[in-house]
């Protein structure tokens, strides 16, 4: 049996009903707060994650939701943040939540009210895929009231979803590094 199967997986119309539905489970209401979007290259300074870290710690209390992939390392840490500082977070997968296997700490996180899932993907999309997690990335964007980019390769996939940022006009945040 998938983790899955013990959480109700719902249709949310986010956008207008012309658009795909996204699938989500958890606190939906996570969803009117503030959106803060986090990037962040899987490689990255020392110096890089202790700002990031001590920035989203710094949302606690606020009426802010951290969005993301939470996939690289530095993003997978600050998800263990915001759980320690009980900040709401929302977590999109680059692929459907059918059959999706949930770790302990985001059933915590699910149980304590803090976590909305959310996937624009159907069923039919079970593995991540480069592909997807642009769409996924692109995503993340069209939600977030602005962005956090603490770290970007020159060249890599980070530095790419920025060029799609400016062209849709978010703020972009940084965290004073080059």
């Amino acid at each position: 049996m998938n983790s899955t199967s013990r959480y109700e997986i719902r249709q949310l119309f986010l956008f207008d009903r012309k658009q795909n539905t996204v699938r989500a489970i958890g606190n939906q209401e996570i969803c009117s707060q503030r959106k803060l979007a986090l990037f962040c290259s899987s490689t990255c300074p020392g110096s890089v994650i202790l700002k990031t870290v001590d920035y989203i710690k710094s949302l606690e209390g606020s009426n802010t939701a951290v969005i993301s992939g939470f996939h690289s390392p530095v993003e997978q840490e600050c998800l263990r943040v915001l759980q320690r500082i009980n900040q709401p977070a929302i977590l999109c997968p680059a692929r459907s939540l059918e059959d999706m296997r949930l770790k302990p700490e985001w059933k915590k996180m699910l149980e304590a009210g803090n976590l909305l899932i959310l996937s624009p993907f159907d069923a039919k999309y079970r593995r991540m895929t480069k592909e997807l997690s642009w769409k996924r990335n692109q995503f993340v964007v069209s939600l977030a009231d602005e962005v956090l980019v603490p770290f970007a390769v020159p060249g890599g996939r980070t530095e790419r979803i920025i060029s799609f940022i400016n062209m849709h006009n978010k703020p972009i945040l940084s965290l004073g590094s080059s």
